[in-house]
This record gives structure tokens, C-alpha cells and sequence, in this order.
């Protein structure tokens, strides 16, 4: 773990001003951020996975902020193991952790809902035609995955509330989409703690691959677009640095998920099942990232279909879709 000019902070903390801790993750994408506001009331939003080397990082710039644990209340904007890995751990020292009510159930059970999650998962992917074999490299990624979380008992959050940040407030704004409970905390410094639901140079997308989540990707996307009223602001991303949210940005992003959809619906010629497509529309996810690219493939073929452009059928049990 590095020291920089700002010890273990990738950003300096100064009075009312958030301080970035980036905590190292496992996987491809090698950071992710905690946002720190210190003094009196302190304020952490997301915390990590559960790694030592995550922890580590956490637990420095904590210490170096000299945060009064009892008193600090980890805000969590989505129930992913890189945001809430080390919440648990938060909440054992005495800390508040707190979500968005309608992701607080999710994340306060992930461990004992697994059985059932990872059932769901499993039949769902099947359906949409992955083979036995990514079958079970999906529950052993799933299984390696749940280990970087535990179980936390959290407060509750609502749309429009306001919570003291430093010598200012943040107000919570319910973000559904990339979670069904992601949430964005929208800063009176003219910025915007933005989670996963909006990274500059990544298109977040959604969970969509179960039934219970169809529709998922679509709300995704209307909530990117909503975001057009915090043009001219900072975004606090849950990765990589701050940066300037701009209509720019915006377009740039539903852009390209518009492009993945017609290329989607270009492979329709044929019936295709959403794993057939994988491959052929995010290639580079299929080796390290099959979850995430199928949950992508599924929302395009339910958003194609709910549009009247595709439709489904059932062949040989697996749901292959087809250019309307």
C-alpha cells in the first residue's frame, strides 16, 4: 500500500471538502473509492471490499483523519461487494451504516440469501442458454464473490433526505438502476457522490438476469439520462477520480449503449439466446466478467422486446429472441 503527498488519502481532506481513499480490489478493475468527510460527525460513503488489502486502506485513512468511529456513519451507495465489503466491520467498531431502504434488505441479508440468489442466478442464466460448463464457473465466481461481503444490520435511507457532511449536507436521491436501490448523494458544494450509477469512462449497466429484475436496465437508463440536471457539477465516482459531469458525458455514454443495442438487434437475424450474444457484442467480458455481460445481453433483449423490435420463443428450453 502506498503513501502519496497526502499519506494514505489519493486526495487531501480540508474543511468540508471530501477526502478519496482508494481501497485495491481483486479484479481488473484494481480501485475502488471511499469519500470521507472527518470532523465531529464524520460521513464515509462505500467502503471497500472485504480484503486485508482493502481494509488496510480503509483503516489508514480513517486513523489518519482521526475518525471517531462511534460517531461515523458509513453510507453505502449499492449492495456490491466493492462498495460494502468492510461495512460489517464498520459496524463492529461502533459505526452507523446506512442505504437506501430500498437496498437495505438486499445488503443486510446477501450471506443468508445465498442458497436461493445463487438459484435464481443459475436457472435464469440456463434459460438464457449458457452451457453447464459457465454454469458452474458462474457459481464459483458467485461463491468467490460473496466471500468479499458479510452481513451488516443497517438504517434505512429515503429519497430527500438530508444528511450533515462536514459543515455542509448531502441529500439522498434514489438512483434505481445498476441497483434496485442504488443512491447518489447530490452535495450543496456542487457535487455529486455518483456510486457506480455514473463513471466517466466506464458505461455502468445493469443487473438485469432474473425475471424479478426484468426491466431493470431500462429504468438504468432513464435514470443516466435524468442525470442531465446535475450538468455543470463534480461527480465523487465509486472508481477512479473526480470528474465533471457534462451533457457531454451523458450523451457520450446512452450513446453507446444505444450502439450495443442496434449491434444486439443486428445478431437477431437469427433466433439467439443472450449468451449467443456475448460474445459476439462484448467480447471482452466473456472470460472475466460473464455475469455483468450477460445481465447486459438480457436487458437488451427484454428492452428490444418490450419495444415491439424483438420477440421471444422458447426452443429446446433456452429463450432465443428474434428480430420482430
Amino acid at each position: 500500500m502506498a503513501v502519496g503527498a497526502h499519506g494514505f488519502f489519493t486526495e487531501a481532506p480540508g474543511d468540508g471538502v471530501a477526502a478519496r481513499i482508494e481501497t485495491p480490489l481483486p479484479f481488473a478493475l484494481r480501485s475502488a473509492n471511499s469519500w470521507l468527510w472527518p470532523g465531529p460527525d464524520p460521513v464515509v460513503v462505500d467502503a471497500g471490499i472485504r480484503t486485508p488489502e482493502a481494509w488496510a486502506a480503509l483503516d489508514a485513512g480513517l486513523r489518519e483523519a482521526k475518525v471517531d468511529r462511534s460517531r461515523l456513519r458509513a453510507v453505502v451507495t449499492h449492495g456490491h461487494a466493492d462498495h460494502t465489503g468492510n461495512a460489517a466491520r464498520l459496524a463492529r467498531a461502533g459505526a452507523t451504516v446506512l442505504a437506501l431502504e430500498a437496498e437495505r434488505s438486499h445488503i443486510e441479508s446477501f450471506q443468508a440469501s445465498q442458497p436461493e440468489r445463487h438459484a435464481a442466478i443459475e436457472a435464469a442464466a440456463r434459460a438464457h442458454g449458457a452451457p453447464e460448463a459457465a454454469i458452474l464457473g458462474l457459481r464459483e465466481r458467485g461463491r468467490g464473490i460473496d466471500a468479499l461481503t458479510e452481513d451488516v444490520p443497517m438504517t434505512g435511507l429515503t429519497h430527500g433526505q438530508h444528511i450533515p457532511l462536514g459543515r455542509g449536507e448531502g441529500i439522498v436521491q434514489a438512483a434505481p438502476g445498476h441497483t434496485h436501490g442504488s443512491l447518489l448523494l447530490a452535495l450543496d458544494t456542487n457535487e455529486v457522490v455518483t456510486g457506480d450509477t455514473l463513471l466517466e469512462h466506464i458505461t455502468s449497466n445493469a443487473i438485469e438476469l432474473v425475471d424479478a429484475d426484468r426491466g431493470r436496465y431500462a429504468t438504468y437508463l432513464r435514470t443516466l439520462d435524468g442525470l442531465r440536471r446535475y450538468a455543470g457539477c463534480t461527480a465523487l465516482p465509486g472508481h477512479h477520480a473526480a470528474f465533471a459531469i457534462t451533457e457531454t458525458l451523458l450523451d457520450g455514454h446512452l450513446a453507446k449503449h444505444e450502439a450495443r443495442a442496434r449491434k444486439v438487434l443486428s445478431f437477431l437475424d437469427a433466433p439467439r439466446t443472450a449468451w449467443e450474444l456475448l460474445p459476439r457484442v462484448l467480447p471482452h467480458l466473456v472470460e472475466d466478467q460473464t455475469f455483468l455481460g450477460l445481465c447486459e445481453m438480457v436487458g437488451h433483449l427484454h428492452r428490444l422486446e418490450d419495444s415491439g423490435l424483438a420477440r421471444m420463443r422458447v426452443v429446446d428450453g433456452a429463450r432465443r429472441f428474434v428480430q420482430a
